[in-house]
């Protein structure tokens, strides 16, 4: 994931000097995950670690869940504004279990955007194509186009007045960035590679 200006990045993402400038740490993810992220699981078998990039090159960081309601996310928050600049590769795979008697896995990017008291502004989610969608509110969920490793790239500003408008992207200070997977009841997949 990339920040141009003030920057985050998330599986396999890769963020420039200028985002690392701005508070991000090992946004790389040639460290380990201690390194910069907050990492959370529940649940078994659920991972979170780096393996070398199916979307890039160097290393990405890998999320997967596989049963029950188990999950797995990764998160940091870093400066931003309205002019920062988001790119990043992903791919977010959902897939459901046998026959989908089961539920379905889902996989996902969030940005938060916050203001100077870090009160939630709005949230966009980059969603695998299938599993469960987010929404309402002040969120706006965007589906991937396909099961392929795709570039994302947007300006914070334009991205909000195109999601929310009438929002002022003014009063955003900072962006956290989560990426995760979950699932529905058994056995649905979900699977995240960021670089």
């Amino acid at each position: 994931l990339r920040l141009i200006g003030l920057l985050c990045l998330v599986t396999q993402l890769v963020f420039t000097t200028t985002l690392l400038a701005a508070g991000l740490q090992n946004g790389d993810f040639e460290q380990d995950l201690s390194v910069g992220w907050t990492v959370v699981m529940s649940g078994s078998p659920v991972y979170a670690t780096r393996q070398p990039s199916v979307c890039g090159s160097g290393s990405e960081l890998y999320l997967y869940r596989y049963n029950l309601s188990d999950w797995a996310s990764v998160s940091q928050t870093c400066d931003a504004s309205a002019s920062t600049r988001i790119s990043f590769k992903a791919q977010l795979l959902g897939q459901e279990s046998w026959m989908n008697l089961y539920g379905w896995g889902n996989a996902w990017i969030s940005f938060h955007f916050k203001d100077a008291n870090s009160n939630d502004l709005a949230t966009i989610y980059w969603v695998s194509q299938l599993g469960n969608s987010f929404g309402g509110g002040s969120v706006v969920s965007h589906r991937v186009p396909n099961d392929n490793c795709n570039t994302y790239d947007f300006l914070v500003g334009a991205q909000l007045a195109n999601d929310f408008p009438g929002l002022n992207a003014g009063l955003i200070r900072s962006i956290q960035v989560v990426v995760g997977v979950n699932g529905d009841v058994l056995r649905g997949t979900g699977i995240a590679h960021i670089d």
